[in-house]
């Protein structure tokens, strides 16, 4: 099994941030590299591939500690951090998932319809982590909720930091498409993460 990864697209964003605290002087070269361990301060000083897979447990290192430093650790920090990256890829424009935000203004229909979307959600999710496999159903505890789960054992290499920031992208595509639910989500525990997005059914 290949080592648990995350796209260089999500590193690159992260590593430019830390490069503009230190340039800026909010944070010392000498503090960044003690807090991090060498793979981690190695990215920071060479170019990265967005394209390419770097392990996860280096990713966390670094996102962890800018949450720390700009972030104060707050969550809205990184949901609004999910909506600038949401909007950067909406400009790409190289993301087919996220065309039906665009296309899909009215209500949904059912929730089948709903379903049939969280799996484009789920898809793109898969683009960017290589060790998550997102189960998409209706929640059935709570009415017209869209419920996006990454479970087992190797959900737990998720970072935190990127449930927030999951938050702000889902919350990013709903405003876009005229809606005005937010997206929530829990860690019961290490292994299970559930996103929940409440949904705007068609009155029929």
């Amino acid at each position: 099994m290949a080592e648990p990864s995350v796209k260089g697209l999500l590193v690159g964003g992260v590593v430019a941030n830390l490069r503009r605290l230190e340039e800026s002087g909010a944070v010392s070269e000498d503090a960044l590299e003690a807090r991090l361990g060498a793979r981690a301060v190695e990215l920071l000083r060479e170019k990265i591939d967005p394209a390419t897979w770097y392990p996860v447990d280096t990713y966390r290192e670094l996102v962890d500690l800018l949450w720390e430093l700009e972030g104060q650790r707050k969550p809205d920090y990184l949901r609004e951090k999910g909506r600038a990256w949401a909007r950067k890829l909406y400009g790409a424009q190289r993301y087919q998932q996220l065309e039906y935000a665009d296309s899909h203004t009215r209500a949904i229909q059912s929730g089948d319809e709903a379903v049939r979307q969280g799996r484009l959600i789920a898809s793109l999710i898969q683009s960017f982590w290589n060790f998550v496999e997102p189960r998409v159903d209706l929640d059935p505890e709570r009415p017209h909720t869209l419920r996006l789960t990454l479970e087992g054992p190797l959900a737990s290499l998720f970072p935190e930091a990127n449930r927030f920031t999951t938050e702000g992208f889902l919350n990013h595509m709903v405003e876009r498409s005229g809606g005005k639910h937010r997206a929530t989500s829990e860690r019961p525990s290490p292994e299970r993460i559930v996103f929940r997005l409440p949904l705007r059914l068609a009155k029929r």
